[in-house]
């Protein structure tokens, strides 16, 4: 949005507030606990040797790789889910819009004609 903006009085404003609000040396100053913070989780967080070494993969130290395959599989299975039920709510909520609508029921079953065929 703001890269396609004309430069005027508006694109003029947004670059004064950025510069003063956000990027300011007081506001960075303040934001630093959070910069920090993130920067220690991140070294906490549990090191996996085949990711150093991808060719130990094989030997799945720790088992990382067993578990990984398992969450994997289970978000698979849940994103599947989703997808169906999601698609037979769509459906539902078609045909019974349709049925109160008599002229795009018309314009529907008109047009599944023509691309499909009448049975």
């Amino acid at each position: 949005m703001f890269a396609a903006a004309p430069y005027g009085p508006f694109w003029r404003q947004v670059r004064k507030f950025a510069t003063v609000e956000l990027l300011s040396n007081h506001r960075l100053d303040l934001m630093k606990h959070v910069q920090e913070s993130e920067i220690k989780t991140s070294m906490q967080e549990k090191f996996v040797l085949s990711d150093a070494l991808p060719f130990l993969r094989w030997l799945d130290i720790g088992g990382e790789e067993k578990l990984m395959k398992k969450t994997v599989k289970e978000l698979d299975q849940a994103l599947i889910l989703a997808v169906e039920d999601t698609t037979s709510i769509t459906l539902t909520w078609a045909l019974s819009l349709l049925l109160y609508n008599r002229d795009a029921m018309r314009k529907v079953q008109q047009e599944l004609n023509v691309h499909i065929g009448k049975h």
